[in-house]
Formats: C-alpha cells, structure tokens, sequence
C-alpha cells in the first residue's frame, strides 16, 4: 500500500481511491499474530497498521475509501482516516465498527484519538468500550461513512468524487486539511510508542 501511495504521489496523481473486495474492506489485524497476546510481531504489526491509518490521514491528496462490505476492527479504524468514506446502501450484512474489546484486545490509544475526532459524540463510548458494530446506515449517523450507495455503485462514485476533488489547488487544500486535522495526527504519533509497548 505504502508503495502504491508513492507511485501516486510520483505520477502526480491528483486523488486516491482506496476499495477492498466485494466482502470486506479489511478485517483488520491478523489475529492469528495479534490474538496470541503481547509479542515482538503483534507489536511491529501494530506499528505497521497506525502508520497505513495516519500516513492515509496525512496524504497531501485527498483520499477516498469505496467499500462494498464489511470494514471491522482496524478496518473501522482506517474509516477514520479517508477525506470521504462511501459505504454501501444495498448489503444489510455489512458491518462498521471497532469490535477490539469484544475479541480480547485493547483498543490503542492512537485509535481511540481517531475516533474522537470523527464519530459522532453518542457514539463514542459504544464504539470504543463497547465494541459496538453498525449496519451501514447506522455507521453513516456514527461517523464510520459520509454517503451510502448501491454496491455496485461504490467504486464508480468513488472515482466521480475523485475527479471532482483533484481539481483542488494543492496548496489550499494540504493548508486546510493540516489545520483541520493536524494537532489530531500529532498527538496520535505522539501515543504511538505507548500503544507499541502495550502490545510488545
């Protein structure tokens, strides 16, 4: 992925869409490192996984997430970190949310900071401390999504949307998104080490 940002920023690409498959967007961590408990590899995995979340965060283009499924555990987390997330309004299945808790992990502090800052406020303790997941619909009114189409409408809107925002000026926007979101970022690298120790 990191690679892929660089070919985009080297090609010049004016924005980034970002989808997974028809099923899920991510599903997180592999629990099969992380579910083990502390250890050297869960803790380079955690690394690994907030650095994708803020260098997405942090990308000087604007960056749009297209899912057609579900999006749980780091995969909720990294909804936080698109300038536009599009879900869809046609898969009742589909679930968003941060269910760490409920599968025996604690949530890291640099996610609970990006959870802050983009769900709405009745929704933050039931999505961090209590692991809750939302349908779709829910997951807009959450903060997990900004707009729901049919499924297989999602990467087509993505890439309208994209062509819409890279006619932006780069300066006015990294300016306006580095004011937006810049202390956020900031204090999230700054809780990383403790979130890596945690799970060292």
């Amino acid at each position: 992925v990191h690679a892929h940002l660089d070919e985009a920023l080297a090609s010049k690409a004016k924005a980034v869409v970002v989808t997974g498959n028809d099923k899920v967007f991510s599903a997180g961590f592999d629990l099969s490192v992380m579910g083990g408990g502390p250890s050297p590899e869960a803790a380079q995995l955690l690394k690994n996984g907030a650095e994708l979340c803020l260098r997405f965060a942090d990308f000087p283009r604007p960056v749009i997430f297209a899912t057609k499924g579900h999006a749980l555990a780091l995969g909720g987390i990294l909804m936080f970190c698109a300038d536009l997330r599009i879900g869809p309004s046609d898969v009742p299945g589909a679930k968003f949310g941060m269910n760490e808790v409920a599968i025996g992990m604690p949530v890291p502090a640099f996610a609970l900071e990006l959870a802050r800052w983009r769900l709405a406020p009745p929704y933050l303790t039931r999505s961090t401390v209590l692991a809750s997941l939302y349908g779709a619909d829910e997951a807009m009114q959450a903060g997990y999504l900004d707009t729901l189409v049919p499924a297989d409408a999602v990467v087509d809107t993505a890439m309208t949307y994209a062509s819409e925002y890279g006619k932006f000026k780069d300066a006015a926007f990294t300016r306006t998104r580095r004011c937006e979101r810049g202390d956020i970022l900031k204090l999230c690298h700054e809780r990383l080490p403790d979130d890596v120790a945690l799970f060292q």
